[in-house]
């Protein structure tokens, strides 16, 4: 459903320093397998049936034994695998400090839909900042880094794909003419009504790091490293 890659950049000295990106792309199913249209699916099923030896389609056997339009013939990748995804992402960072301090701070948005809808949403907003400081002897040294996510997933738990390619041809539609979900008499499942329930996650974290150094003479160094994660 979506990968957030986050990768810190090192703070660097000199004049304040300002870099916006923004990017935009788009993703869609281009290639379809090839099925069975209603008719040739129909005689697959015909087949089927009299190669097993039964005379009578069972009472649950909708789509030949009348209850589904034979006439109804839908591709349903195309029905429900139809969207245009989207994936949008800025970003601003600013840099600059002295020779002795210097800081970095990086804020990043990010939001992708997917081919089911663009009523789905991932998206994912990033704060790291990162400030270095040295003595003007160079022997005590303090790093700090800090970052901070705010993940938010809406997405549907179930991938249509399987169900776009195993539903009969001439299964009912999906709405009525009123726009409510089909469940044509009971008869269909419908790959729609997932679109209906109501699923989120939402994932906080904060990370926390500070590194200490001090020369004492010499090679005789002592460090400290401590930090916080909060999720």
């Amino acid at each position: 459903n979506g990968v957030i890659l986050i990768s810190t950049k090192n703070s660097r000295s000199g004049k304040l320093k300002v870099d916006i990106n923004a990017s935009t792309s788009l993703s869609e199913m281009t290639t379809h397998l090839k099925m069975l249209n209603t008719s040739q699916y129909i005689d697959m099923r015909k087949k089927a049936f009299l190669n097993d030896g039964i005379a009578s389609y069972p009472a649950n056997a909708y789509d030949i034994n009348g209850v589904w339009d034979h006439t109804r013939d839908t591709d349903w990748q195309k029905k429900l695998l139809r969207n245009v995804a989207q994936n949008n992402t800025a970003r601003i960072s600013l840099s600059g400090g002295s020779e002795m301090t210097n800081f970095l701070l990086n804020i990043e948005h990010n939001d992708q839909t997917n081919i089911f809808s663009n009523n789905l949403h991932y998206t994912g907003t990033n704060i790291s900042s990162k400030i270095n400081h040295k003595s003007k002897d160079s022997r005590f040294l303090i790093n700090l880094s800090n970052m901070f996510s705010l993940l938010k997933n809406n997405l549907i738990v179930e991938d249509l794909t399987k169900k776009s390619i195993v539903l009969a041809p001439n299964a009912p539609q999906l709405y009525n003419l009123d726009q409510s979900i089909n469940w044509e008499n009971y008869t269909f499942s419908n790959p729609a009504a997932i679109f209906n329930s109501s699923y989120t996650n939402e994932n906080i974290q904060y990370l926390n790091s500070i590194n200490l150094q001090y020369t004492i003479a010499g090679n005789l160094t002592v460090k400290l490293n401590g930090g916080l994660n909060y999720q």
